[in-house]
């Protein structure tokens, strides 16, 4: 099955959030190999699953999960801890695995184990909704996009109008009025999708507007809320 690049996804565990680590490349699903491997790499997969990342343990061992089910990575992944997503991180040009030895390429996956619940389908990449102080609407409060199965935000940086108009529209609002708000629906959890996001105010959806994806700096303190009503 296609996959959307950069996605992360944990395969062959006993439990929904422990696996071998699988990331998204052009479209294939591609195992992560374990040369490096260690606590902050599984910290960034752990957070970017939307589960706590300082409980994250890294598993290396000669494929406790298996061998994975896409292609040996391209990459070795090397992170600070602190990343939203594994394609933050620095990536080498070419993976050890690939390069070494068939050895390395079979055995040499790596694992992750993760605390917290994984909701399996928890929500379709691409939709949307608006989390109000009664639960989750099309009408008011923080502005929340599912991304890799995940609900995460969407920051305030760069965040104006026509962004709102945009998140409106996509709600089924046909002729929009807009408002912002600013800390004023709470904080999200899960990644902070869209940074800087930059709409033009005609796009149907906001991955079709300029943006930073989730980087490292992202903070849900930033995370923005809009109220939509049509126009009389």
């Amino acid at each position: 099955n296609s996959c959307s690049t950069g996605s992360v996804r944990l395969t062959d565990g006993l439990i929904p959030t422990e696996g071998t680590v699988e990331v998204c490349n052009d479209g294939a699903w591609t195992s992560a190999c374990d040369y490096l491997w260690g606590h902050q790499e599984a910290f960034v997969v752990c957070r970017q699953l939307g589960l706590p990342a300082t409980d994250a343990q890294p598993v290396y061992y000669y494929n406790s999960f298996g061998y994975g089910h896409g292609i040996p990575t391209l990459y070795d992944w090397r992170c600070i801890g602190n990343e939203s997503s594994l394609n933050d991180c620095f990536k080498s040009s070419t993976s050890s695995c690939y390069t070494r030895s068939s050895y390395y390429s079979v055995y040499k996956i790596s694992g992750v184990r993760c605390k917290g619940n994984i909701v399996p389908g928890n929500c379709s990449t691409g939709t949307m909704r608006l989390v109000g102080p009664n639960g989750p609407n099309k009408v008011e409060g923080r502005v929340e996009y599912c991304s890799n199965g995940v609900w995460g935000t969407v920051s305030r940086y760069g965040f104006d109008v026509r962004d709102a108009h945009v998140v409106c529209r996509r709600l089924g609002h046909q002729t929009p009025r807009a408002l912002i708000f600013w800390n004023a629906y709470g904080q999200g959890f899960g990644p902070v999708v869209f940074h800087y996001l930059h709409c033009t105010g005609n796009e149907d959806r906001l991955e079709h507007c300029t943006y930073l994806s989730s980087p490292s700096f992202a903070s849900h303190t930033t995370d923005v809320g809009v109220k939509c009503s049509e126009r009389g």
